[in-house]
């Protein structure tokens, strides 16, 4: 790998292997399962679409194939800056597909934040917004890309692309097109015990810390989470914590382990993600206890209904007893 081969203790693999923690699987194939077993079953809902198991798992096969053709191998990065949009589940899968390693850092970051990162993992491919929050990315992105000599290629996800960037929204949205060589793609699927991505963390007391994940190491969190919170296929995971950031990926991971729904929310608002609960039929988020304020200080809160919810997880700062209760 060009960032590092992670040294991995055999016994250690061993031990976690035949606790049932670790296994020879990954995600890739569990959104193959499910999309063959339930094709037709919603999986992501954002702001924009709604996309089954059969859409999602073709979509992360044809950017998959995308990948390959640009040239983009295990020794490559891609860099995925997205908010909450369902583009952002479709590019990890597919670099996990293609296995390419990938690491995903929050949308709010700005130029310094983002050279470290983009400069750090050598990125050779980048997914971004065209805007977010009335930031424009490609503006900031022009300032950097003259000191990142190793990206080649930038992807470019909203209205008004400019036609010198890959519009990856729109090749997503399209259909046809040849098929994606699945025997190609299959070949360079990953080992559950190789490098899957690189988390960055949210750097407060400095640069972002670089921390090295195996597929294994990522997705038995999914799976831990799924099986103590009783997270299955008929569960409705919304997600509004930034998907940029590890609690956000590991909901996205926890949709294809349990083949269950993930309603994306790019932009908190709670009066809106109360309307979601009621309209999605909620059954499971996760949130910091000023979420659960904000919530709670909704004019006529008993207005929504929000018997669908079965658990509500949150952390990241103390939480005052009264909130909980």
């Amino acid at each position: 790998m060009r960032i590092l081969d992670p040294p991995i203790d055999p016994a250690r693999i061993a031990e976690f292997t035949r606790k049932g923690y670790w296994r020879e699987t990954t995600g890739n194939d569990a959104l193959e399962e499910w999309a063959r077993r339930n094709p037709r079953r919603l999986a992501l809902a954002d702001g924009r679409v709604r996309l089954d198991f059969a859409e999602y798992h073709r979509r992360a096969e044809r950017l998959a194939a995308h990948f390959v053709g640009l040239g983009l191998g295990c020794d490559d990065v891609v860099a995925i800056q997205l908010p909450n949009w369902s583009e952002f589940a479709v590019a990890v899968a597919a670099a996990s597909l293609a296995g390419i390693p990938y690491c995903q850092f929050h949308s709010d970051f700005r130029a310094r934040e983002v050279a470290f990162i983009l400069g750090f993992t050598r990125a050779s491919a980048l997914i971004l917004p065209r805007r977010f929050r009335r930031f424009d990315h490609l503006d900031m992105l022009a300032g950097l890309r003259a000191g990142l000599p190793d990206l080649k290629h930038v992807m470019v996800v909203g209205e008004e692309v400019p036609e010198r960037f890959f519009d990856l929204r729109r090749f997503l949205d399209a259909s046809g097109g040849p098929a994606p060589n699945r025997a190609a793609l299959r070949r360079r699927r990953p080992r559950a015990n190789e490098l899957c991505r690189t988390a960055f963390t949210s750097g407060t007391t400095g640069d972002p810390k670089a921390v090295l994940h195996l597929h294994n190491t990522t997705n038995c969190a999914a799976r831990f989470v799924n099986e103590s919170h009783r997270i299955g296929p008929e569960s409705v995971l919304l997600t509004f914590l930034p998907v940029g950031l590890n609690w956000g990926l590991i909901n996205v991971l926890q949709g294809v382990f349990a083949g269950c729904i993930i309603v994306l929310q790019d932009v908190f608002d709670a009066e809106h993600t109360l309307g979601l609960i009621e309209r999605e039929h909620v059954t499971h988020f996760c949130c910091a206890p000023a979420h659960l304020v904000s919530l709670l200080n909704v004019p006529d809160l008993a207005r929504f209904d929000l018997s669908s919810l079965q658990l509500i997880t949150t952390g990241g700062a103390s939480c005052p007893i009264e909130i909980i209760r």
